[in-house]
């Protein structure tokens, strides 16, 4: 429960950051810090995370870098574009009479770029 609670926030933090990343030159960088910083105890090489932005027009860009195709992404201000963090953790889920071995734990968080 202790690793979903912190999976849960860490999504969340990531989002807000990447929300307010339009005109920021590190926009991928500061949404992956922010993740890590709000999971501190999870293991941050196991977090597998999907950064995306979507426009007004519903098309999608994936950011993987600090690159200017993520960048532009952002567009100018005039349109609106959702900042979304996906990510998922391995867990290995075992309670008294179930057992769940290589599971994978799923949240995401959303919100509109500033």
């Amino acid at each position: 429960m202790n690793n979903q609670v912190q999976l849960t926030h860490a999504a969340s933090a990531a989002a807000w950051q990447l929300s307010i990343g339009r005109g920021s030159a590190t926009p991928y960088s500061s949404t992956i810090t922010a993740m890590r910083n709000a999971a501190p105890t999870l293991n941050a090489a196991s977090m597998a995370s999907t950064v995306r932005l979507t426009d007004a027009s519903n098309r999608s860009t994936t950011c993987t870098a600090d690159d200017v195709t993520c960048q532009s992404a952002f567009g100018n201000g005039s349109g609106v574009v959702q900042a979304k963090v996906v990510l998922r953790y391995p867990c290995n889920l075992d309670m008294l009479f179930f057992s769940l071995p290589n599971c994978s734990l799923p949240t995401s968080a959303a919100g509109l770029v500033q």
